[in-house]
């Protein structure tokens, strides 16, 4: 889990395409986070170190890092904290899967509109 302290950092996905005939893997823009932004916070969540991004410093850019080993710690010695570290984690999570989820119902939305105005130009 990363805190943004200062600096830029680009976030990435990976996607395949075809590229003549070929499967190539290409790395897709996916936002820009400014300082007090984080990323990473589903790595503490998860069992297995699964990454579904890549982010790349632009410049300078210093970050607060926090590893599993150093969340089991918190739990283990300060229990308390620990806990309320892992509700923040979870509303942080929550929030996120809010947007995704009115997002994709946004380009649901988007995609009946086009479907509708394609049906409409063929007739």
């Amino acid at each position: 889990f990363y805190l943004i302290l200062n600096g830029t950092v680009e976030v990435y996905s990976r996607r395949s395409c075809m590229v003549e005939g070929v499967i190539e893997k290409q790395q897709q823009f996916v936002t820009r986070l400014m300082p007090s932004e984080y990323f990473g916070e589903l790595a503490l969540l998860e069992p297995q170190n699964v990454r579904n991004a890549t982010a790349v410093a632009k410049g300078n850019a210093t970050l607060l890092a926090i590893y599993k080993p150093d969340l089991e710690e918190l739990i283990t010695r300060h229990p308390v904290v620990g806990a309320k570290f892992l509700q923040a984690l979870s509303l942080i999570v929550s929030r996120r899967f809010v947007r995704v989820t009115e997002e994709i119902q946004n380009l649901k939305e988007k995609c009946l509109e086009l479907e509708s105005k394609i049906a409409k130009d063929d007739n």
